[in-house]
């Protein structure tokens, strides 16, 4: 009798545990600040007709954030799948390198003005209160060249992008999270000379979000 007891006690345990939900499933909205580094990434090229080589590539290195909203879906009791969007405002520092002419060394600039991305994001909920979370997503970035005799240019640039984060409970619907993103972009083609732009950026951040 007491087996019998122990067991469906045992049971009724295990089938409330199954049951119980995510804090994290539904509508969240979140804000993160943290580092973030861009590589413009140029090719050698000509301008003119002239050729030059690159060289003395630096990336840029500074302050990020992301604004995101989105929601996470419950597939089975510990996977949920999120689908969420993202908005970067802050640009970065110059980046720079050097264009190396037959006649002539330039120094040259680039700069990520702001850029987005949209994403889905798998996620494991180890307990209630805190979620393992992957992304994968369709980014976009304009960026300004600054060249000599301060020419600008802007670019919009497009590509895909990969994340890895943590988020955790603090207190009722309010969490926090550390994440790691990183964006590789297609090409594209200088105005001013033959070179291609193949941006890549990576962002490290913490921040506070709400789930709804």
């Amino acid at each position: 009798m007491k087996t019998k007891v122990l067991a469906i006690a045992l049971l009724s345990t295990l089938s409330m545990g199954a049951m119980a939900q995510s804090a994290f499933e539904g509508f969240f909205g979140q804000i993160g600040l943290g580092y973030e580094a861009t590589s413009p990434n140029l090719s050698n090229g000509s301008t003119g007709g002239v050729p030059y080589t690159i060289s003395n590539e630096n990336k840029s290195g500074g302050l990020g954030g992301t604004i995101s909203i989105g929601s996470y879906f419950s597939v089975t009791n510990s996977f949920l799948l999120g689908l969420g969007a993202e908005y970067s405002p802050i640009a970065t520092s110059n980046a720079d390198w050097t264009m190396n002419l037959p006649s002539e060394s330039n120094v040259h600039k680039f700069k990520k003005k702001n850029s987005y991305n949209i994403f889905l994001s798998p996620a494991l909920a180890i307990d209630k209160a805190k979620l393992a979370y992957l992304k994968v997503g369709y980014t976009g970035m304009s960026a300004q060249t600054t060249a000599l005799d301060n020419i600008q240019d802007t670019y919009n640039f497009s590509g895909y992008s990969l994340g890895i984060g943590y988020k955790q409970i603090i207190s009722g619907g309010l969490y926090g999270f550390a994440e790691s993103n990183y964006s590789s972009y297609g090409s594209k083609g200088l105005s001013e000379a033959t070179g291609n732009l193949k941006p890549k950026t990576m962002n490290v951040l913490l921040g506070l979000g709400y789930k709804f």
